[in-house]
Order: C-alpha cells, then structure tokens, then sequence
C-alpha cells in the first residue's frame, strides 16, 4: 500500500517523541486525543492512516457525525467491520492495529512499516502486475493468431481467384481457336465457291 499525502495547509512538524497540543485538520480524520484536546505525537497521524486505509477498503469511513460532540462520543466507540466486505487477515489486523483509541495501543511507525501487510500488498501488486502483462501477451498472441489465419485464408481466396482466372482464360482460349478454326473452314469454302463459280 502507497500513502500519498496532500494539502499542508495546516501541517506542522513533529519528530518522534515530541508533544503538541494545537487543534488542527479534518475532523473526521482526526485521532480521538486530538478531538478530545488532549496532547499528542505523531503517532496520531496514524490513526488518519488508518481512516484513509478503512475508506480505501470499505468505502465509507469508521468515524462520523452530525456535529463534533456526536463525532467525539461515536470515536470513542470500538470500530465497527461492515461484514460484506471480507478482508485478508493481514489487512484487518492493519487497520485494528492503527484504529486503536487509546495510542498507547495504537501501532508505532516502525511497527506500521514492517507489516505483514505491506509485504503482502506488494507481492500481491507484483503477482497483479505480472498477471496484466501475462494476459496482454496472451491477447497479442490470440491477435496474431488471428491475423495469421486471416492471411492464410486470404491466400486461399487468392489462390482459388487466381484459378478462377486462369480456368476463365483457358475457356477464352478456347473459344478464340474454334472461333479461328470456324473462320478457317468459311474462308476455305468461299475460296472454293469463288474457284468454281458457284453462285447462290
């Protein structure tokens, strides 16, 4: 999985370990310490992770409400699976690790960046990929195939159009030698009518 991160308007800098107490971002996306005006780290930014990841997966996200009391009283729930989505285990146990209320609990950076899970999003990534280039192949082959028997029947076409005109010539032939051998025999008969002076 690739996380990619916009909008810094309201960012700020945190190294490991530091504190902060300033209220900034998007609600709905923020951790349960922040909306609760606790201080917190950069562990925090999990948790967005974590909302990011759930709407990837399930479209819709873990967290909600009408008003920021009502979102601060449902974040403090435990997180809800739809259940007509299945997940792989590992991906599940990604995002209940991130998804945790209490940060204590919650997963640290290094532990989200040695998962299971992202090894196995990027094998499955490479086995996706492999299969697209496979299929591709496949198709261009299929294609190939194709033209190669569209070839080979045209041939066939041309080679029976070309037999066709040469049996049309033949018969051409034909009846331009009896047409000849016709005009031969008239010729040699009105020869003989003119030699003795036949009248008709």
């Amino acid at each position: 999985m690739k996380v990619k991160i916009a909008d810094f308007n309201l960012a700020r800098i945190l190294e490991t370990g530091d504190l902060a107490s300033t209220f900034c971002g998007s609600p709905l996306y923020m951790a349960p310490e922040i909306l609760i005006d606790q201080i917190y780290s950069d562990n925090s930014d999990l948790w967005s992770v974590g909302v990011i990841m759930f709407y990837m997966l399930y479209g819709k996200l873990p967290k909600d409400g009408e008003n920021h009391i009502q979102l601060i009283s449902n974040v403090k729930k435990d997180v809800e699976y739809p259940t007509d989505i299945i997940l792989t285990p590992l991906s599940r146990m990604m995002l209940e690790g991130l998804l945790q209320y209490d940060p204590k609990r919650r997963f640290s950076w290094q532990m989200c960046f040695q998962h299971e899970y992202l090894e196995e999003s990027e094998t499955g990534l490479l086995e996706r990929k492999t299969k697209v280039a496979q299929d591709r192949i496949q198709l261009l082959k299929e294609q190939i195939m194709a033209e190669e028997e569209n070839l080979v029947k045209n041939k066939a076409k041309e080679c029976e159009l070309t037999e066709k005109v040469e049996e049309s010539q033949r018969e051409q032939d034909l009846l331009n030698s009896t047409y000849l051998e016709q005009t031969r025999q008239l010729n040699a008969l009105f020869s003989l009518v003119v030699q003795h002076n036949l009248v008709y």
